[in-house]
């Protein structure tokens, strides 16, 4: 199975090659980038959640709506108090937390303790593979999640 780079992917690379910020980066190592880009992915993902958390905390002082209700896409809140913040109820947090939990269990298999034992009887990097290629349903549920995915994809 091949996993080549698009020429847009390339063309970037280069360039970003001859920056100050390719001196720094393993942009030739690519099992060196990859791990950077799922510690920056990982880091962006805990603050984006972090910060959706804090606006849970506001809007439930401010309007009385639950943190649980706004946590699962306010399917545990009232439609009514949901229309007061945002314009379509949807199931955002719901997409959300399941994101969260497919890119756990990714993270975790790739950690290299993981890869390089035995689990469940397959060899630790089996199981690595295995669930590495959750990202074909993270992918699809980021466009539930965020319409507007597409364009960064």
């Amino acid at each position: 199975m091949s996993h080549d780079l698009t020429l847009q992917d390339l063309t970037f690379i280069y360039r970003l090659r001859s920056t100050p910020v390719g001196g720094l980066l393993s942009l030739d190592d690519n099992i060196q980038l990859h791990k950077i880009v799922a510690s920056v992915i990982a880091v962006f993902a805990i603050l984006h959640t972090i910060f959706h958390y804090l606006d849970f905390v506001a809007y439930r002082a401010l309007l009385g709506l639950s943190i649980q209700g706004q946590a699962f896409g306010n399917l545990a809140g009232t439609i009514e108090n949901c229309r007061r913040i945002c314009a379509n109820p949807s199931f955002v947090g719901v997409t959300g937390h399941l994101l969260w939990l497919l890119m756990i269990i990714m993270f975790i298999t790739a950690l290299e303790f993981v890869r390089s034992r035995r689990c469940c009887g397959r060899g630790g990097y089996d199981v690595f593979w295995l669930f590495h290629h959750l990202y074909i349903p993270v992918l699809l549920i980021m466009l539930i999640h965020s319409p507007r995915f597409w364009m960064y994809v």
